[in-house]
């Protein structure tokens, strides 16, 4: 490979995918590699597809708004469809001490100039009317938020990309890494030789195996995670509703129904399922079916089509880890994005773009020092 990249990305997922495009729309000369057969073929495709600026993290608020607008602008700005639909989160609320953590997240998202409110249990009627209201509290609401397809995401993107450049190369695991002079020298598996001035590491739950190539820690508390989808029926379900109460063998679980009329809805196991299987189980379907109908009873009429499982690659505190690497200026990792990486991906990627063209403003400064490698990894958000 007698090519000199100005950016070799390792990993065509959620991170690398955007991040590429944002480089060769800069003027960059962009490779992209991955262990997979084709885009998006990582965890990327087991996400349900929210995409949210509701967190109660600063750093993530950031994220998560630049990230809404590449999604509500895509189709627009690059003439495909993604499935995005601005449907807003609703968080109902039925306990006490979740009102009162609720309320206190809001101080702070209001700060972030977050369009998010408390409101009533007949403003969550008039939004859904087929919620169960016995026991409700309230909730907040937060319109600007939405979906999109993951899937539909991952291939617009590399179609993009293709048209503009990039070059990607498949199945394709990195070997080894080495330095000469300023060039990167990466070796793969299919024995072809890459050299690139940059290196981003964006390869999901494989980031920790990659950072130890340049004989940097980046530690994982990886745990899977299941998900299903409907048949399609008639729109009736606006908001990706989140209900953060814990039952037996679950902590909080969401649904929403997508562009095309489908129920898509996940579940966080309690305790965690610690580890990479990617097996469906027996347990999911009736645990969150239970769930979902207690809340929303005429979803029974629904049949479900598919159930899969994903890993969430955690980092110690819930929060991503984005920043250069401590033994090289000129390599980034990006990853440990706790299930979210879809949603947050574009908005890494100009983060990326920013860090390499040395034009990261005060803002983006903040974000990298709350989300650096360094950081101290003992607090955690209130509401991942």
């Amino acid at each position: 490979m007698e090519t000199l990249f100005d950016v070799l990305i390792i990993g065509a997922g959620s991170i690398g995918l955007p991040t590429a495009l944002f480089c060769v729309e800069n003027g960059l000369k962009v490779a992209v590699i991955d262990k997979n057969h084709s885009a998006g073929q990582g965890d990327n495709k087991s996400a349900i597809g929210g995409i949210r600026a509701t967190h109660a993290e600063p750093a993530k608020i950031i994220l998560g708004k630049n990230s809404l607008d590449f999604f509500q602008n895509w189709e627009k700005n690059y003439k495909t469809s993604i499935g995005w639909k601005k449907g807003g989160y609703l968080y109902p609320v039925f306990e006490t001490n979740h009102e009162e953590m609720l309320k206190k997240n809001l101080i702070i998202q209001h700060q972030y100039n977050l369009n998010i409110d408390w409101i009533s249990p007949h403003d969550i009627k008039d939004i859904v009317p087929q919620i169960e209201e016995r026991n409700l509290l309230g909730g907040t609401w937060s319109p600007d938020d939405g979906s999109a397809s993951p899937i539909m995401t991952a291939q617009a993107l590399y179609l993009e990309g293709l048209k503009k450049g990039i070059k990607y190369f498949f199945n394709e695991k990195i070997e080894s890494i080495d330095k000469i002079s300023e060039i990167f020298y990466i070796k793969s598996t299919s024995k072809s030789i890459f050299k690139s001035k940059w290196i981003i590491n964006a390869a999901g739950v494989g980031i920790s195996e990659i950072a130890n190539l340049f004989n940097t820690e980046i530690k994982l508390v990886p745990d899977s995670h299941e998900a299903g989808i409907t048949e399609p029926v008639k729109t009736f379900l606006k908001p990706m509703i989140v209900d953060i109460r814990k039952d037996k063998g679950s902590s909080n679980y969401y649904f929403y129904q997508n562009h095309e009329g489908q129920i898509e809805f996940c579940i966080t196991p309690d305790p965690p399922i610690i580890g990479e299987n990617r097996d469906s189980t027996s347990e999911f379907l009736p645990m969150v079916a239970k769930r979902m109908l207690k809340l929303m009873p005429i979803l029974s009429i629904l049949r479900v089509r598919r159930v899969w499982r994903g890993i969430y690659p955690n980092s110690l505190d819930g929060s991503p880890i984005i920043g250069f690497d401590k033994n090289f200026s000129n390599v980034i990792h990006a990853g440990a994005m706790c299930g979210q990486g879809y949603m947050f991906g574009p908005a890494v990627g100009l983060l990326i773009v920013k860090m390499i063209k040395n034009e990261l403003d005060n803002k983006d400064r903040f974000v990298l020092d709350r989300l650096s490698l360094n950081r101290d990894f003992s607090s955690h958000e209130t509401l991942k």
